[in-house]
């Protein structure tokens, strides 16, 4: 089951919305109460843009696991789907306590995010003070940190920040041209 959970959790991640569907009808034909598959279900609703559905659902799956890790975060990607200031300050409160009890990238980009929506620019770079670097060293974080700096009007230091995500996305593609002096 687990192992079929986070296929399922990619394919909806890379786009493959009609497999993934199939498969989430798959079982929850064989358990229609299947709290993962109804998660998933909520997942799916909200990458077509179902911001409603995937509310109302994620509302019925908290109210059974109110900790569940993976609910919360649909829970606060549901906030930030809705766009609004207040929405977000609450995304915010749900990133932060994710991060503070599974302490993952993942977790942190959903909270700079949450930030950023917020408009809380100084905060978010306050916040990454306090994070170990090791958690901040992917392209995506790299890149949520140049946005921050940018809005902080730290154009010179939000620009080393894209440069390094070039250079580290050259490097991966195997692009030995050389692009910056």
């Amino acid at each position: 089951m687990k192992e079929k959970f986070f296929e399922i959790k990619e394919l909806i991640r890379l786009g493959d919305l009609e497999k993934a569907e199939k498969y989430i009808c798959e079982m929850l034909e064989s358990d229609p109460n299947d709290f993962y598959a109804r998660l998933l279900q909520a997942e799916l609703f909200l990458k077509k843009g179902g911001i409603e559905k995937a509310e109302k659902l994620c509302y019925e799956l908290i109210k059974e696991m109110p900790t569940d890790r993976y609910a919360l975060s649909i829970k606060g990607r549901i906030l930030l789907a809705k766009g609004t200031k207040q929405c977000a300050n609450e995304a915010i409160e749900i990133f932060r306590y994710l991060f503070s009890q599974f302490n993952t990238s993942a977790f942190l980009y959903w909270l700079l995010e949450a930030y950023i929506k917020a408009k809380k620019y100084k905060e978010a770079w306050e916040f990454l003070q306090s994070v170990s670097y090791s958690l901040q060293d992917s392209p995506y974080i790299r890149r949520l940190k140049a946005r921050i700096l940018k809005a902080l009007k730290r154009y010179e230091d939000a620009i080393k920040y894209m440069k390094f995500c070039l250079k580290k996305v050259l490097k991966i593609l195997g692009l030995k041209r050389k692009f910056f002096c």
